[in-house]
């Protein structure tokens, strides 16, 4: 699993609220999901362990409601603003199913003056446009 997960592209400052990451993942999905790979819950605060409970209750939902017999197991992966390693670790550690703690970034690592000078992806995408049009 990787850690974190860079989801600079979206766009957003650190202090970003969870629906609108969520949004902004809804928007860029594509970009997103070859960043992710598969499934996740989304926090926009640091890890506790009682998170790893609501993952468990949503992926017990989504084996009794959506996953059919040809399915593979369901994998739980919750992303975080940030993480303790060894709590994460303790949290994890007597549960059986797949499941996983990542951090996210919202942005590189660059200076302020520079990280919010640049465009957006957007922005460079509006401007580059399509060449046939």
């Amino acid at each position: 699993m990787k850690d974190p997960y860079k989801l600079d592209f979206l766009g957003l400052g650190e202090d970003a609220e969870e629906r609108a990451i969520e949004q902004a993942l809804v928007d860029h999905v594509a970009k997103f999901l070859v960043e992710l790979g598969a499934g996740f819950a989304l926090k926009a605060t640091e890890f506790k362990p009682e998170h790893i409970g609501q993952l468990g209750f949503y992926m017990a939902a989504i084996d009794g409601e959506i996953k059919g017999v040809i399915d593979g197991p369901t994998i739980g992966l919750l992303l975080c603003k940030t993480q303790d390693k060894v709590v994460a670790e303790y949290a994890l550690r007597n549960v059986s199913a797949p499941l996983g703690v990542s951090e996210y970034d919202l942005v590189k690592d660059l200076p302020e003056p520079l990280a919010t000078n640049l465009p957006t992806i957007d922005q460079i995408e509006r401007e580059l446009g399509d060449p046939e049009s």
